[in-house]
């Protein structure tokens, strides 16, 4: 068994403040959590930690637009005086069932994603639950499920098609590589001095439009994940981003850690469009993966849960065949082609 000093340990307050509270059993707890984190019991701030975290105000998963990093409740104060960000948690299950429950299903993996932007995207930091059987296992489709969300988090935003880091601000421009298609802008500030933007706007520039804009909001603070309004990926050559509006006095302390951009697919409930006996066109590198023995119901989902999968093919000997890129169909008996809608 690890010990105290080796062991992780996590304790969650619903309320985190003593002087909320005030009862002292949160004193005994404040005396005890002091002998673990340096700071905790604090004085000035009366909770376990100089700067903790506050409850987003909702188990739903969606977080208020704007959520700013201070304040004491829900979506905070852009002029609170205490930093302290907001824990977004909830359910893997469905109908808010935080104890195990087999009758009531599993959040698909659309849900998930957009659980994900609608916290983290937003200025948040999400929490997820596991809710072990009677037994005391874990259900294999929920293990499956976040192993589902994890990659398909990890493919989307691993690794950005092009990026600019500070110093950055107040306002950033991105060179977009030509050909590079995006749907997508992740902006993160730099919180150093305390969060200070408190309006931006996102833009894209291609030749025939000139400068569009893309996207706006006024939290970013840890992230800000900008979707464009279309799922389709555009041909840009590159991004700005423009701070509008600042804590007041205080814009030439404005910065941006980074801007960056992505293409990446949106998982959707709605299933894949396909088309019989027809076979589309690619290349070897075009090809992402091959499974074999998958009909098309399961080459959907294979090609739904990666961000990067444009299309996908089924061949006559059931192999599922991913693509990054779409191609010239044409007529092959016992082919399908599909794409996610």
């Amino acid at each position: 068994m690890p010990s105290l000093q080796q062991a992780k340990l996590t304790v969650w307050l619903p309320i985190c403040c003593a002087r909320l509270l005030n009862v002292p059993k949160t004193i005994k707890l404040m005396s005890f959590l002091s002998g673990i984190q340096k700071g905790a019991g604090n004085n000035a701030s009366n909770c376990v930690s100089p700067n903790s975290v506050r409850w987003i105000g909702t188990e739903s998963g969606t977080a208020p637009n704007p959520t700013w990093s201070t304040g004491f409740s829900g979506a905070g104060d852009p002029n609170g005086a205490v930093f302290q960000p907001a824990e977004c948690d909830t359910t893997l299950q469905n109908g808010d069932q935080w104890f195990y429950n087999g009758k009531v299903g599993i959040r698909s993996l659309a849900t998930m994603v957009g659980i994900y932007h609608q916290t983290v995207g937003r200025n948040g930091f999400l929490m997820l639950d596991f809710a072990p059987t009677p037994e005391g296992i874990l259900a294999q489709d929920q293990v499956a499920r976040y192993v589902e969300v994890g990659a398909w988090i990890k493919q989307c935003y691993g690794t950005p098609l092009a990026i600019v880091t500070p110093p950055v601000g107040p306002n950033a421009t991105v060179a977009v590589p030509s050909g590079v298609r995006i749907d997508r802008v992740v902006l993160r500030e730099n919180q150093t001095q305390g969060q200070l933007i408190r309006s931006y706007l996102v833009e894209a520039y291609n030749a025939t439009s000139g400068w569009v804009q893309v996207g706006a909001g006024q939290s970013v603070g840890n992230k800000a994940i900008v979707l464009f309004p279309s799922a389709t990926p555009i041909e840009v050559s590159a991004v700005r981003v423009s701070v509008l509006e600042a804590a007041p006095g205080l814009m030439p302390l404005v910065q941006f850690r980074d801007v960056a951009v992505y293409k990446c697919n949106r998982p959707s409930d709605k299933g894949c469009t396909t088309t019989p006996d027809t076979k589309v066109s690619y290349s070897a590198p075009d090809v992402l993966a091959t499974f074999p023995g998958r009909n098309v119901s399961a080459c959907c989902t294979a090609c739904s849960t990666r961000p990067t999968c444009a299309v996908f093919l089924v061949s006559p000997q059931a192999e599922c065949i991913l693509l990054t890129a779409d191609g010239v169909g044409t007529t092959a008996s016992g082919w399908t082609s599909g794409s996610p809608k």
